[in-house]
């Protein structure tokens, strides 16, 4: 029983909110596991107070903003809203509207990198509607800076509009690639359609060289390597590359920047079906040499060109398909320097590789090597 003193004492003490009456019986179920008496720190109201302060100057917490890209390559911001947060400021939203108004107003595809953008201006296959440059650019500094002076040049004889931009919106309209300072708006680039090469007695006709090499792909879908390759076939004076349209990697801007801008300027075909392609021009008098590494291939030091050939790559990790395998008159490959227990990896890169072959071939002696058989 308690005393009249005890029972001040919890009164005093209920005022001063450090002890709470038990939950009711008709109370929500949560209060079944709750303690008869729960003990709780008394309120520090001048602390509250201060955090309340604090708080209203700062402001509401700000929504995270994220980098978002439609299907149609248009970029926006958008607001990852979270339950305990609230709208993001006036201010940030203007930003927001800002970003993405520059990114929506680009009509065509954007092609970054002072080489693609030079040869795209100078080969005049796009049609080009704005070039976007860096706002600090500093020609000074920069080891590019005569390509950047004919870039601007070409541009003013064009007449094409420029626009000084930040590097967060090159970074945007790039994908977060490296634009060099350089951001040109223009149309896509289209393949030239090849479904037959001209016979070797047209070649004799109109007077072009008997010993001519084309590149054919066959499923090459990597945008790097397929770069890789129409780089290194233009320096080394291939007269053309055919592909299927349907199973290789398009004709974007990566693929230019990979090509430092030979796809801009050289002969890039495509043809409906790669294997009646290259059937229909054995026929025609050219040579077919399969890229390969199977005990047919001969080394590609010990061909001879006799006629025209079109030289096959196939897939990065599979290679030739069996059919166009089947429509080849012979097959190349490149020797290892190494025996095979003591190769890392078993065979070359398919941009590598390519090189290596349209090298060999272009440089055979004829009167001196033996024919593929």
């Amino acid at each position: 029983m308690f005393s009249m003193n005890r029972l001040q004492t919890i009164s005093a003490r209920e005022k001063a909110g450090c002890i709470q009456r038990p939950v009711s019986a008709h109370a929500d179920a949560r209060g079944k596991h709750q303690d008869t008496y729960s003990r709780q720190e008394p309120m520090d109201y001048t602390y509250q107070r201060f955090s309340l302060k604090v708080q209203e100057e700062k402001g509401p917490r700000r929504n995270r903003e994220t980098f978002d890209s439609t299907e149609n390559d248009k970029y926006r911001f958008s607001s990852r809203k979270h339950d305990d947060q609230e709208e993001v400021s006036s201010t940030e939203e203007e930003y927001m509207d800002e970003a993405s108004t520059s990114g929506s107003s680009m009509l065509g595809d954007k092609l970054y990198g002072v080489f693609p953008v030079l040869n795209a201006l100078k080969a005049k296959r796009r049609s080009c509607h704005a070039l976007y440059v860096l706002s600090s650019l500093d020609l000074s500094k920069r080891k590019d800076a005569a390509a950047m002076r004919d870039v601007f040049k070409l541009a003013k004889e064009m007449d094409l509009e420029v626009i000084k931009v930040s590097r967060h919106e090159l970074n945007v309209m790039s994908d977060y690639r490296q634009h060099q300072g350089l951001v040109l708006d223009c149309s896509s680039l289209q393949w030239n359609t090849l479904d037959t090469f001209p016979t070797s007695a047209d070649l004799q006709g109109a007077g072009s060289s008997m010993h001519q090499v084309w590149l054919a792909l066959d499923e090459v879908t990597d945008p790097q390597n397929f770069g890789a390759i129409i780089r290194s076939a233009h320096c080394l004076g291939v007269s053309g590359i055919v592909a299927c349209t349907k199973n290789c990697a398009p004709l974007s801007s990566t693929v230019s920047k990979a090509s430092a801008g030979a796809l801009e300027v050289a002969e890039v075909h495509s043809c409906q079906n790669m294997v009646k392609t290259l059937s229909q021009a054995v026929v025609d008098g050219w040579e077919v040499l399969g890229a390969a590494s199977d005990t047919r291939a001969k080394d590609c030091r010990s061909v001879a060109l006799t006629k025209p050939t079109i030289l096959v790559m196939g897939n990065e990790g599979t290679g030739l398909r069996t059919n166009i395998k089947r429509a080849c008159t012979g097959f190349v490959k490149v020797e290892m320097g190494l025996p095979k227990q003591l190769l890392a990896a078993d065979s070359l890169n398919v941009s590598v590789a390519a090189g290596i072959l349209v090298h060999s071939l272009l440089g055979a002696k004829p009167e001196t090597s033996p024919t593929v058989g």
